[in-house]
Formats: C-alpha cells, sequence, structure tokens
C-alpha cells in the first residue's frame, strides 16, 4: 500500500504543484501550509517553499499574519511569512495554542498576559488580560485582572467599555450579544452607541449582514439591527440553527430544513443530520446513507446517492464514483468536465483546489 500524498490542481484538473507532501492545507492570502517529512512550512502557488519546513505546528495565513510553533517557542508571523514576534511559553495541553488568527488582529497569550498585536509587532492592546472570545467582526473579548470582560473590535478599538458584562457572547455590525450585570440569565443585543435593541432568552447567535437570528420557546424569526421583526415564525418550526453565506437551518422531528436570511423557507424539513453550511448558494444534503446537492432556492440539483460528494465552487461538484476516482461536473447541466484519480478532494480557495492522492 502507498501513501497518501498532497498536491494542487487548478479548476481545469491541471496539476499545478504535484501531490509530494505529507500533509497540505488550502492556499489563504497566496500561501499554504504544506508538510516534508515531520515539518511544516509555507509555499506559494510554485510549489516552492516560501518559509522551510522547520515547525512543529503552522496555521494557514489569515488577515495577514501567520503563526507557528518550534518545540516551546511560538512566532507571529506576517503574510510573506517573516517573524515578527517570538515568545516562549510551554505546551500543557496538546489542545493549547497560544496565538490565535481568528480576528482581525491576532490575540497572543504571553506567558504575562493575553494581548492584540499589530502587523509591526506591536501591542495594541497591552498583554494585561486573560480568556479570550472570539468575536464574529473579527474582534475579541477578553478579561481584565479584575474578571471583567472588555470587548475589542477587528482594529482593537474598545467598545462600550462603561458597560458592565456578566457574559460577552459575539459582537457583529456593530451589535453585542452580552448578559449584562444588572439583567443576567438574559441575552441583550445592544449597539455599540449603548442603544439596547432586544433582550429575550433563548439561543445566542451573532448578527450577520444586519440580520439577527432568535430561537427560544416563544420566539423564533429574524430581526434588524433596530431590533424589528424581518420574519417571525410559529414557535413550531423548530429549533433555529446560525446563519451562514445567507442561510440558516432549522431542526424539526430531527430533521434538517433551510431557510433564506429573508426568512424565506427554501425547503422543508426534508434531510438528516448533519447539518452542512452553504458553500458557493450550494449545500449537501442527507437521507440515510446518500447524499445530494441543493441549490440557493432548496431544490435537489444532484440526486441523492451513496457516493462522496464535494462543492468545488459555484460552477462545479466532484462525485467520488469509484474507488480512488473523482469526477468533475458542472452545476449547468451537469456536464462532465474531467476525472481525476485521487482520494480526496476540497473546495475551491485562492484558485487552487487541494487533493490528496496514494503514491506508490
Amino acid at each position: 500500500m502507498g501513501k497518501i500524498k498532497y498536491g494542487y490542481m487548478d479548476a481545469s484538473g491541471v496539476e499545478v504543484i504535484p501531490p509530494t507532501f505529507n500533509n497540505a492545507f488550502v492556499f489563504s492570502e497566496g500561501l499554504a501550509v504544506a508538510k516534508k517529512s515531520a515539518k511544516y512550512g509555507y509555499i506559494s502557488k510554485d510549489g516552492k517553499w516560501v518559509v522551510k519546513p522547520q515547525f512543529n505546528e503552522l496555521w494557514p495565513i489569515k488577515n495577514g499574519f501567520g503563526c507557528g510553533r518550534i518545540g516551546d517557542e511560538w512566532l507571529l508571523l506576517n503574510a510573506k511569512g517573516e517573524t515578527i514576534f517570538k515568545f516562549t511559553r510551554p505546551i500543557i495541553w496538546h489542545t493549547d495554542y497560544h496565538i490565535a488568527l481568528n480576528g482581525g488582529l491576532p490575540l497572543v497569550e504571553t506567558p504575562e498576559g493575553n494581548g492584540i498585536m499589530n502587523d509591526k509587532g506591536d501591542w495594541v492592546v497591552s498583554p494585561i488580560y486573560n480568556s479570550r472570545v472570539y468575536m464574529a467582526d473579527g474582534g475579541w473579548a477578553i478579561k481584565d485582572e479584575e474578571f471583567k470582560w472588555h470587548i475589542f473590535d477587528r482594529n482593537g478599538r474598545e467598545i462600550l467599555p462603561e458597560i458592565q458584562f456578566k457574559e460577552v457572547y459575539n459582537y457583529n455590525d456593530g451589535i453585542a450579544v452580552v448578559e449584562l450585570e444588572d439583567n443576567p440569565d438574559v441575552i441583550t443585543y445592544i449597539r455599540k452607541d449603548g442603544v439596547i435593541i432586544k433582550s429575550d432568552t433563548g439561543v445566542i447567535y451573532p448578527f450577520k449582514n444586519g440580520v439577527g437570528l432568535v430561537s427560544n420557546k416563544e420566539n423564533k424569526g429574524l430581526i434588524d439591527t433596530c431590533g424589528n421583526w424581518i420574519a417571525r415564525f410559529n414557535p413550531s418550526l423548530g429549533f433555529l440553527y446560525e446563519l451562514e453565506n445567507g442561510f440558516a437551518a432549522y431542526f424539526k422531528s430531527g430533521k434538517v430544513g433551510y431557510l433564506s436570511d429573508k426568512g424565506e423557507i427554501i425547503t422543508e424539513p426534508l434531510y438528516d443530520a448533519p447539518y452542512y453550511d452553504f458553500e458557493f448558494n450550494h449545500a449537501i444534503v442527507r437521507q440515510g446513507n446518500k447524499t445530494g446537492i441543493i441549490d440557493s432556492k432548496g431544490g435537489l440539483v444532484i440526486e441523492m446517492s451513496h457516493s462522496k460528494k464535494v462543492i468545488i465552487s459555484k460552477s462545479i461538484f466532484a462525485v467520488s464514483e469509484s474507488a480512488n476516482e473523482w469526477t468533475f461536473y458542472s452545476f449547468i447541466g451537469t456536464e462532465k468536465l474531467f476525472q481525476k484519480e485521487m482520494s480526496s478532494c476540497w473546495a475551491l480557495s485562492d484558485g487552487l483546489i487541494l487533493f490528496s492522492r496514494e503514491i506508490e
């Protein structure tokens, strides 16, 4: 039996980077994490090493930053893979990671405390905090030495500094989702100017593109940034699940349906868990051991079958029709585009498709 190797191809199936890596990840902002022997580095789209493999762990570039670990040394990197800050902090648990790139600016957990750093290696928010919660806008919520919560947006500016929070759950579209000290156990949606637009109990979701999702026994639906209902559903609709890419799922009697961010029900609850996000205006759906693909109007554009499926882009999907062989199709007329011998493939990212193949 051969070994699985990773490479990259373009949307027409041309192998731009042959499968020679022991592990690899999708391209992000022009670079990809790849593994040679037991170490990780960054490669460019011509397959050359921009940062040679030397890291025990390495994370993809995000918002112009990367990070990696060499032993107990943690390195914050810029978009070119150059080190802009480093510090030593031992790993206690295998899940420890001490630089978080989720946000617009990275949160760095030095032994002295947590802070937020810019691309020059300067502290935007001094490392005097502990705890962390990622905000949907790319910011952070962190606690000071007196365990008071502070919310910082993606640029490191503090939001609502005068408000006392019991808990902070999220911040996006200028609206924080919190529990207030003077109104605990109630979810409050508060604008960055301090105006409360809604208080409720139930599920805690951030706003996405000006739309918030509310789901509890009494209230189910979508609200705008003024707290007005965009769409309000009968409580019997089922449990609503977070908006992503303009769509949300709802669960009723163990089945999954979908609705749009305008409140339109696009499918009845026809499908089995797990719930799949919409990607490129399509979503994979499941019925038993079969999967299919629906479009943004809820239509089953790719019939249910036992074959594995991957949504590659808005116009292309791939199907594993036999062992180690995948066929790529156009969503328009399900035209067959090309076939590839490979083990797995992933969605188009930065113009390239990551794939793996067993090499003798």
